[in-house]
């Protein structure tokens, strides 16, 4: 009887699945290194570029960073006569109309070319550096809204936007004399979240997240009470609803 021959085993398929594999692995691990290499490039321009701080808002506004370390002072989600457990830190100025509109307070101009004012003494001492963030919206044509700090009887700074988009810092010293010490112009939008700043003798205006110029100034250092505001880029009344207001200490 003739004995049947063992079958040839040909390595050459074996070779060919090996070399697939060990292919397949190295362009998995190239693949994990890119993905490695790309989130660590994201991690460091996040710790390079995202600011220090961040003030979280209510669910109408987002999320404000700011390239400071702050702690809340204070929180109002409609200020002014509308803020009930806190009410009595407020004063309304001259030629001013309040009102509370869905949990908003409208400030509305009662006289041409004079600002109207919602004044806010803080309950306790108020550091030399903080800033103040308010959103504001349902701002009539021509008006423009913003805050005052470092208010005293010698001046005080003005941080505002107006419905077009332009924004200013203005110093305002002793005998109405008004200076601009920085201007611009941003996307109109039908509402603005601001935050001003005064740290040292840096004055900030971020608005809906974009960092406007800081300039410099050494007028103004002490503090008596801040203000929301209302003014008008012509001789109309105008109307602007503030909402959602904080005061933060600078550290």
């Amino acid at each position: 009887m003739q004995k049947s021959k063992s079958p040839t085993v040909t390595a050459a398929p074996y070779r060919r699945r090996f070399r697939l594999r060990i292919s397949t692995l190295l362009l998995s691990l190239i693949a994990i290194a890119s993905i490695a290499i790309g989130v660590g490039i994201v991690v460091r321009f996040i710790a390079r570029h995202v600011a220090v701080g961040s003030v979280p808002v209510s669910a109408t506004t987002s999320t404000i960073s700011l390239p400071f370390k702050t702690r809340v002072l204070y929180t109002a989600g409609a200020p002014g006569p509308c803020d009930t457990p806190g009410k009595s830190h407020w004063f309304a100025g001259t030629a001013t109309a309040t009102q509370c509109v869905a949990g908003h307070l409208r400030l509305t101009m009662q006289q041409p070319h004079v600002t109207s004012t919602e004044g806010f003494r803080y309950p306790g001492t108020l550091p030399k550096n903080y800033a103040v963030q308010v959103t504001i919206n349902n701002l009539t044509s021509a008006a423009c809204g913003g805050t005052f700090l470092r208010v005293t009887n010698t001046g005080a700074y003005y941080f505002a936007v107006c419905a077009n988009g332009t924004w200013s810092i203005q110093k305002y010293s002793a005998g109405r004399s008004i200076s601009t010490l920085a201007h611009g112009s941003m996307r109109q939008s039908s509402t603005y979240t601001i935050v001003a700043s005064v740290n040292g003798s840096h004055l900030g205006l971020i608005i809906n997240g974009v960092v406007a110029t800081a300039p410099t100034d050494t007028a103004f250092s002490a503090t008596d009470h801040i203000t929301l505001d209302v003014s008008a880029t012509n001789s109309t009344k105008q109307s602007i609803d503030f909402f959602d207001f904080s005061l933060l200490a600078i550290e």
